[in-house]
């Protein structure tokens, strides 16, 4: 059994002293959804979140996600740290109920590692399922240049309706196009929105995502189609002009 992702939604929880637990924050984008795995932002990755909040530095082992089936009525804990250290693991393949779902601090000890900090967490979802991924499958690529702190990827009129099984970020030292591209060192401030046909299909990632090294478990899309002119690549600093360069396996 393989996990074919549909999309990802990154989503911010903002501690508060003295607090234990905090609901699951909505998002429309993950209503009715079946969530395939869950993703923890270390400090070190990702030191801010796409609004600026400093990450969770410590005490990821004092933080519990308990997940509720709005469908089933079923509730599973997960701890955050098995989810940062063995997420490819544990089964998810839940449909939230946002009402019932909760982030749970079990140790209200040294308030000063989570006081005034956000904990941001990736929702993979999609189908799980036996499907083989096709052999025969062709490489494009794409790339775009940072020009300011939210910066449209603008119209790739040949990726139009392309069905994509991977998006892989690669690090030149200068692009196609004589662009210089961007260091591993400068991606942890950068999250990208890809939209889809009709609503967004990846909503704030952490670009390091899509950085193949970097994940635990290569995933592949579910032939996704993108819609590049209203997909977008957001930086919490200022930018410097570096160009992304992007392989994209497509069937």
């Amino acid at each position: 059994m393989i996990n074919l992702i549909d999309g990802a939604v990154g989503i911010e929880i903002m501690l508060e002293q003295g607090v234990a637990a905090y609901k699951l924050p909505y998002n429309n984008l993950l209503e009715g959804k079946k969530i395939l795995s869950v993703s923890f932002c270390h400090s070190d990755d990702v030191p801010f979140t796409p609004s600026g909040n400093p990450t969770l530095a410590v005490g990821a082992e004092k933080l519990l996600l308990r997940l509720a089936d709005i469908n089933s009525e079923l509730t599973k804990d997960y701890s955050i740290s098995d989810i940062d250290w063995k997420a490819d693991q544990l089964s998810f393949y839940q449909t939230l109920d946002f009402e019932k779902s909760e982030l749970i601090l079990t140790n209200l000890e040294n308030p000063e590692y989570f006081h005034g900090r956000s904990v941001y967490l990736i929702f993979w979802y999609g189908e799980n399922c036996d499907k083989e991924i096709p052999q025969s499958t062709q490489i494009l690529s794409f790339e775009l240049t940072i020009s300011s702190q939210r910066t449209l990827f603008g119209d790739y009129k040949s990726l139009n309706d392309k069905r994509i099984a991977q998006l892989i970020l690669s690090f030149p030292g200068f692009t196609p196009t004589a662009k210089v591209g961007i260091d591993r060192s400068q991606i942890s401030d950068k999250f990208i929105s890809f939209a889809g046909k009709d609503s967004m299909i990846f909503w704030k990632i952490p670009l390091r995502f899509f950085h193949l090294s970097y994940v635990k478990q290569v995933f592949y899309l579910n032939n996704l189609s993108i819609d590049f002119e209203n997909s977008f690549l957001e930086c919490s600093s200022e930018t410097s002009g570096e160009s992304l360069f992007f392989n994209i396996v497509v069937l």
